[in-house]
């Protein structure tokens, strides 16, 4: 049975928090790659909670999903829906990983980076709208 718990997420949402604050300690003086830091981190716990949600089942974490919906789903569709989450976050935190290395050897400003690292970031989050559990 599938047992309806949260802390998963809040831990997931605490060491996601530490890591993006833990980046000020770094010593390194150039904002525009400590931004770049910050959203590489951000793109791949994207992709790593994705996993935790396809390892554990808990696809009602993801918005729109009732815990009941979830339970009823059973669970080889959970995990099939869940696998779709990884494979695209986890892309989207590949295409970003090169984007950002190729802006950083150009010395693109970090404004670029950022309007790069949305579109990716919200295209991803769109395009799993489609998915059905």
């Amino acid at each position: 049975m599938l047992k309806k718990s949260y802390l998963g997420v809040f831990i997931w949402s605490i060491i996601y928090c530490a890591l993006c604050f833990g980046v000020v300690a770094l010593p390194i003086k150039d904002t525009d790659i400590l931004v770049r830091i910050v959203y590489n981190i951000t793109s791949v716990a994207m992709a790593v909670l994705a996993f935790i949600i396809y390892l554990n089942e808990k696809v009602f974490w993801y918005t729109g999903i009732t815990y009941e919906q979830a339970v009823d789903a059973g669970s080889e569709r959970r995990k099939i829906y869940a696998l779709k989450h990884v494979k695209t976050f986890g892309i989207a935190a590949v295409i970003y990983l090169i984007v950002s290395l190729i802006i950083t050897v150009f010395k693109a400003s970090f404004a670029i980076d950022t309007v790069i690292f949305m579109v990716i970031l919200l295209t991803a989050a769109i395009s799993t709208m489609r998915f059905k559990l």
